[in-house]
């Protein structure tokens, strides 16, 4: 319309100017640029409107995204912190401090406690001590019954010579493997020196297998700490004896407690004759 429109607005000049001369290349050029203009102006606009819808259509997808993906996230985080919790299990030693008066012997107790009742299916777990001090005496391993069929344990002579002691103790029937707290092998030591030492577990040397064929994450509990009270002997109080001038000085400001002593009695017998002739 606009062209035709053009085109007649020309003509008019035409008929008005006779000796004008059409140029229709620079009609043409015009034409094509305010085509241009017309097909620019054209595009914004709708740009502008394609903007706001696409803004309007991301907002809206981030609001519904958003929510969704903060659930999934939590879930994730959940799960991971389930999973942990479940696949967790912490080692310790009992009693936790041992306080001795002279050179004898103790026992300690390790223990397993495992997370969500997992079933074990095998406890690799190794002890330090000071071979200086200590002396391994036996390994009890009446506690652990027949629960863990497969047993491999270091000698007392090669943990005397080391100053460590390794534990393998594997489910013989993984269908009635422990869950839950389990007693480990009672330790029994000796004592060398009346010093304070130590015993704790030798953490690299760890490993705890569920039935699942997952491995735990270890925890530690503290060492067991042997102490030693030694006796303090007060000798006797000595009996203070005044001196002689303390003796002297104490009878003349105190006066005597002793009771006078009686002199024979006075009897008729004694006393003089009484005359009864006051004449003679």
């Amino acid at each position: 319309m606009k062209k035709g429109k053009h085109m007649n607005n020309n003509s008019d000049i035409y008929k008005q100017n006779p000796l004008y001369k059409r140029n229709l290349h620079l009609e043409e050029f015009y034409q094509n640029k305010s085509d241009e203009l017309l097909n620019q102006k054209i595009i914004k606009t709708n740009l502008g409107k394609n903007i706001k819808k696409y803004v309007l259509i991301a907002f809206i997808l981030i609001s519904f995204l958003i929510p969704s993906l903060m659930v999934y996230i939590t879930s994730k985080q959940q799960d991971a912190r389930i999973r942990a919790t479940a696949n967790r299990a912490k080692l310790f030693l009992f009693p936790k401090d041992i306080n001795l008066n002279k050179k004898e012997t103790f026992d300690i107790n390790p223990k397993l406690v495992g997370g969500n009742d997992k079933k074990i299916a095998a406890i690799i777990f190794s002890l330090q001590f000071d071979n200086s001090q200590l002396e391994l005496n036996q390994i009890d391993l009446e506690k652990i019954g027949n629960v863990f069929g497969n047993r491999k344990i270091t000698s007392t002579e090669e943990a005397n010579r080391e100053g460590k002691v390794k534990f393998f103790l594997g489910a013989g029937d993984l269908a009635s493997a422990p869950s839950g707290t389990v007693d480990l092998p009672k330790i029994s030591f000796s004592v060398k020196k009346e010093t304070e030492t130590d015993i704790d577990f030798i953490k690299g040397d760890t490993q705890i297998i569920f039935t699942s064929q997952e491995s735990a994450e270890v925890e530690f509990d503290t060492p067991v700490r042997i102490k030693y009270q030694k006796k303090v002997e007060t000798p006797p109080e000595e009996e203070i004896r005044p001196s002689e001038e303390e003796k002297t000085e104490q009878n003349r400001i105190s006066p005597s407690l002793e009771p006078e002593k009686a002199g024979p009695a006075k009897t008729r017998e004694n006393e003089p004759a009484i005359s009864q002739n006051p004449g003679n």
